[in-house]
């Protein structure tokens, strides 16, 4: 979908909702961030399920699905709202669209029960957890009603 490599050095990713109390986080604060949920979560994979695009944004809808080291499934839906702009070369005369901004729209609920009993199952075998590892500060009120068979 995107490469983060390739895209700006002054890159904000953002975690929506604003309840979920995640900070934004510059590349490279999200490079360190993803590297700790991939230590969990190490096959992960995204599936497209549906992509728009209208004055240098770009929607896409996507299920993320893997195994956590522990044996944990992991299904989560997502929503990304991924902002372009235009930027011009002088050197090479060339123009290309880069990222600028990322918004990841999660599922707070899953999200805070998932890591929250993961955290639990490593820190069991290390004691301790570390500093980037997912965050378990996210709320969400009401049941979980979401039929995820169709994913």
């Amino acid at each position: 979908m995107y490469n983060l490599t390739t895209s700006l050095e002054d890159l904000t990713y953002s975690y929506l909702p604003a309840s979920a109390g995640i900070l934004p986080k510059s590349m490279k604060e999200w490079q360190r961030y993803h590297r700790s949920v991939k230590e969990i979560i190490p096959d992960f994979k995204f599936e497209v399920l549906d992509i728009y695009e209208c004055n240098g944004c770009v929607v896409a809808r996507l299920v993320g699905r893997a195994t956590s080291r522990s044996g944990a499934p992991f299904l989560q839906e997502y929503v990304f709202f991924i902002h372009c702009r235009y930027e011009y070369d002088t050197s090479s005369n060339e123009s290309s669209i880069k990222v600028h901004k990322v918004e990841e729209f999660i599922d707070t609920r899953f999200s805070s029960t998932f890591f929250a009993a993961e955290k639990k199952k490593i820190k069991g075998k290390s004691g301790k957890v570390t500093r980037d590892s997912p965050p378990t500060s996210v709320h969400a009120s009401g049941d979980y009603k979401h039929d995820l068979s169709k994913l």
